[in-house]
């Protein structure tokens, strides 16, 4: 995350938990992956993921693809290095524990899920800019899935919402869902829904949304 005022923040890498969301407990002052904010995280396997993210490197901020595990909020392994070697939307990443090299391209602010015994990354940003200062160039709308972590299958290369901007979901009643923003008219959104993650469809009924940003 970042602590500090909008103009001179610090990114960090801490660790915290509690019991009773009124009590904290300060697990790691510092954790192996690199301090980072807008970076996407879920619970799968009994572990804890981080996944990419505007990480601070060498007293620069990068966008990253990089995925790191803990079972314990302590210790982290660090599943899969930043690539660099990026064509369009997919990397290569020469790690010696992957049979398959194909890795989703560095971003931020996307949709990560645990699902279906997979862990799912949906669209993004590219840049470092924000889901608010982002160019509609910037967003990155394609659909990875993995058991691992480790090797990465894109699913779904061009979804139905792949000219919208910013992008949440969740998963509920046993699939999967999108809310996405339309590039023309902003804070305006509509809902795709997936039970395998390559067919999206907008549910039956399904009403469009109107209000605040994405994640206000």
């Amino acid at each position: 995350g970042r602590a500090g005022a909008a103009e001179n923040f610090r990114l960090l890498n801490d660790v915290w938990s509690s019991t009773d969301g009124a009590v904290w407990q300060n697990v790691i002052a510092a954790s192996r992956w690199a301090p980072r904010m807008r970076f996407g995280y879920v619970v799968f396997n009994q572990k804890i993921w981080v996944l990419g993210g505007v990480a601070m490197v060498n007293g620069e901020e990068v966008v990253t693809n990089s995925v790191y595990s803990t079972s314990n909020g302590e210790r982290w392994d660090e599943v899969r290095a930043n690539g660099d070697s990026c064509t369009g939307l997919v990397c290569l990443d020469d790690s010696p524990s992957s049979s398959n090299n194909n890795m989703w391209a560095p971003r931020h602010s996307m949709v990560v899920l645990s699902y279906s015994g997979r862990i799912w990354v949906l669209s993004g940003v590219g840049g470092l800019a924000s889901t608010e200062q982002a160019s509609d160039d910037d967003f990155v709308q394609d659909v990875w899935s993995s058991t691992d972590g480790v090797d990465w299958s894109r699913v779904a290369f061009s979804p139905p919402w792949g000219n919208r901007r910013a992008v949440v979901g969740t998963v509920h009643q046993l699939r999967m869902y999108v809310l996405a923003e339309s590039r023309h008219y902003r804070y305006y959104y509509n809902v795709w829904g997936s039970g395998n993650g390559i067919d999206w469809t907008e549910p039956a009924q399904a009403c469009s949304v109107t209000g605040q940003p994405l994640g206000s």
